[in-house]
């Protein structure tokens, strides 16, 4: 079966929502260099920011919440063993979640957090993180 998605995204994980392409295209092209401690500070920063924001929203899955970031903080933990391909998706993925303008809004928007899971389980599943992916998907089923 031959993809047909942008060039940059053909040998990287299955998305299918163009909204979601879109914002993961960009992210890579404004990609810092960066290791895991960066990306694990970038992570706890943005989930606890999320996480006093979503306290006065209400409206925001909590439960989803913690468990992408619990599931990146594990996949984050052996990151400087990964291919230079792997860990560029794996850094795509983080900054797609703390990516507020992405395909819905996280904090405002009911859905806010289930395009941030399709592209954070897409993600592990292409790196190789079958059993960190998995917790994701049947939290959405």
């Amino acid at each position: 079966m031959i993809r047909k998605t942008d060039p940059l995204l053909a040998n990287g994980p299955i998305i299918l929502s163009p909204q979601q392409l879109h914002a993961c295209t960009r992210i890579r092209g404004n990609l810092r260099s960066g290791d895991a401690r960066r990306l694990h500070d970038l992570l706890a920063f943005h989930i606890g920011s999320f996480l006093l924001a979503a306290d006065s929203a209400r409206n925001v899955d909590l439960d989803l919440a913690k468990l992408l970031a619990r599931s990146l903080d594990q996949a984050l933990k052996t990151y400087d063993k990964l291919s230079p391909d792997r860990t560029e998706w794996l850094r795509v993925a983080v900054e797609y979640l703390v990516l507020e303008d992405d395909a819905n809004l996280d904090v405002k928007d009911m859905q806010g957090l289930v395009d941030d899971a399709n592209v954070v389980s897409a993600v592990l599943e292409h790196c190789g993180y079958h059993h960190l992916a998995k917790p994701i998907r049947d939290y959405l089923a």
